[in-house]
C-alpha cells in the first residue's frame, strides 16, 4: 500500500516571516502571563435558607423612620415605629489582606413585599441600629456598625422575585476573615415578614452561614498533645452574640463533624480525649450559646502520643564488669520516636538512663562487679517519658579466669 504524502509548509527560522511570528508569540505569551496575574480569583456563590436552621426566627426592632430608604442608609435611631426583620450571621473565609468585593442578596420573596437589606459588622443590636453615629452614615469600622444598606434602588435583578424592587442586593468591600450580620427587614413600618427567607453571598471566597446571635470564633488556638488526648488553649470569642456561652464543640477532622464537650466547658483550656496515639488530628473549636453554634475557629494540627510499650525477648551476655543486652524494640512506640532506653540491675527498684543515649539493640550495661548476679530490666523512653518495663532477666558479670599457676 502506498503511503499518502503530506506536504508541510514551514517558515524557515532565519526568514523575516519566521522572526515576526516568533516575536508575536513572545508578546502573546507575555500578555497572557500578565493577565493571569491580574485576573481576580473566581467568585464563589453560597446559598442559605432560614429553613436550614430552626433557631432563626422573625424578630422586631423599632426605628424613628416610617420607611427605610437608601438616602438614609436605613435605620439609625430607635423610635416608635416597629419593623420585622430576620438576621443571619455570615463568616467571610477570605484570610487575605487585600480588600475584596462581596455581594449579598435576597434570592426569593414569596410574600411579594418591599424589603431592605442591611449588612452589619460583627453584630446587630436592635436597640442600637447604627452605633458610633447619630446621623444617617455607614460605620463599617465600628463593631456593630453598618457596612452597607440597600432598599433596592434599582440595584436588584428581577430574578426569582419577579420584581426588581423586592429582592435587595448590597455590595461591600471586605478584607480578611470576619463575621458579618445580614439583616432582611421590611421597607415600611408595621409590615409582617414571614419565613422562610433565603439569601446568597457572592465573592472571591466561600461564606458560611449561622444563626445571628451566636458567638464569634475562638482565636489563638494552641494544642498540647498528651497520652490519647490533646489539650487546646484558646482565647474566648470577642462576642458571645448577646447570649452567654454555655459550652464548646470540637472537631478532630477539620470541621467535617463536631462533638459537644462533655461535661460542658466554658473556659480555656479544653481537653479532647479518646484519641489514638500517633494519629494527626485537625482540631477546631466553636462556642455554643442559647441561639446555637458559633463561628468555627481556625484549625490546628496535633498528634497525641504516650509512653512506649515494653521491649521483648531480652537476652543477656555477660562480660568483664559488664552485660550486653539484646532485645526486640517495642511493637508500639506510643506515637513518638524512641530516643533512649533505661535499665535496671535490681529488678526494677531503680532505673538509670544510658549515657550517651542508645536507642538500638544491643545495649551494654557497664560498671558491674564480676561474680555478682544482676536482675536486669529494660524500658524505652520517648517524648512522653518512660515506657513499660520488659520482663526481668538474670545474669552474672564475669571475666575470663586467669591462667592456672604452680603446675609441675
Amino acid at each position: 500500500m502506498k503511503q499518502k504524502a503530506y506536504q508541510t509548509n514551514r517558515l524557515r527560522g532565519g526568514s523575516f516571516a519566521g522572526k515576526a511570528m516568533a516575536q508575536a508569540l513572545v508578546i502573546a505569551l507575555t500578555i497572557l502571563f500578565v493577565l493571569s496575574l491580574s485576573t481576580p480569583a473566581s467568585a464563589e456563590k453560597t446559598l442559605f435558607d432560614t429553613s436550614d436552621d430552626s433557631s432563626i426566627t422573625v424578630k422586631t426592632f423599632t426605628s424613628s423612620k416610617t420607611t427605610h430608604t437608601t438616602a438614609q442608609n436605613g435605620p439609625w435611631a430607635t423610635g416608635s415605629n416597629t419593623f420585622n426583620y430576620v438576621a443571619v450571621k455570615m463568616t467571610i473565609e477570605d484570610t487575605g489582606a487585600a480588600t475584596q468585593n462581596y455581594t449579598f442578596g435576597q434570592t426569593s420573596n414569596s410574600q411579594n413585599i418591599d424589603t431592605v437589606m442591611i449588612v452589619y459588622n460583627g453584630e446587630f443590636d436592635p436597640l442600637n441600629p447604627n452605633p458610633g453615629s447619630t446621623n444617617a452614615t455607614l460605620n463599617p469600622n465600628v463593631f456593630g456598625g453598618k457596612i452597607a444598606f440597600n432598599d433596592d434602588g434599582g440595584v436588584s435583578p428581577a430574578g426569582a422575585c419577579g420584581n426588581a424592587n423586592y429582592c435587595p442586593v448590597v455590595s461591600a468591600n471586605l478584607a480578611g476573615k470576619r463575621d458579618i450580620i445580614l439583616v432582611i427587614s421590611t421597607y415600611n413600618k408595621g409590615q409582617l415578614l414571614t419565613l422562610p427567607q433565603s439569601f446568597y453571598a457572592d465573592g472571591p471566597r466561600a461564606v458560611s452561614f449561622s444563626a445571628a446571635g451566636s458567638p464569634n470564633e475562638p482565636t489563638g488556638l494552641s494544642a498540647t498533645p498528651g497520652d490519647t488526648q490533646v489539650t487546646v488553649a484558646f482565647t474566648t470569642p470577642s462576642s458571645d452574640g448577646g447570649n452567654a456561652i454555655s459550652n464548646y464543640e470540637y472537631t478532630t477532622d477539620g470541621g467535617t463533624s463536631w462533638t459537644a464537650r462533655s461535661p460542658t466547658a466554658t473556659s480555656s483550656p479544653i481537653a479532647i480525649t479518646g484519641l489514638t496515639n500517633g494519629t494527626a488530628y485537625s482540631i477546631g473549636l466553636r462556642a455554643v450559646n442559647s441561639v446555637g453554634q458559633g463561628t468555627p475557629s481556625a484549625n490546628v494540627t496535633a498528634t497525641p502520643f504516650g509512653p512506649p510499650d515494653a521491649p521483648t525477648n531480652l537476652s543477656a551476655t555477660p562480660a568483664d564488669t559488664q552485660i550486653s543486652v539484646a532485645f526486640t524494640p517495642p511493637s508500639n512506640n506510643g506515637g513518638s520516636v524512641i530516643t533512649n532506653y533505661e535499665y535496671s540491675t535490681d529488678g526494677g527498684a531503680s532505673w538509670a538512663a544510658f549515657s550517651p543515649t542508645d536507642a538500638s539493640s544491643p545495649v551494654v550495661i557497664t560498671g558491674l562487679t564480676n561474680g555478682t548476679t544482676y536482675a536486669i530490666g529494660l524500658r524505652a523512653v520517648n517524648a512522653a517519658g518512660s515506657g513499660t518495663a520488659a520482663a526481668i532477666v538474670s545474669s552474672i558479670a564475669a571475666d575470663t579466669p586467669n591462667a592456672p599457676t604452680g603446675l609441675s
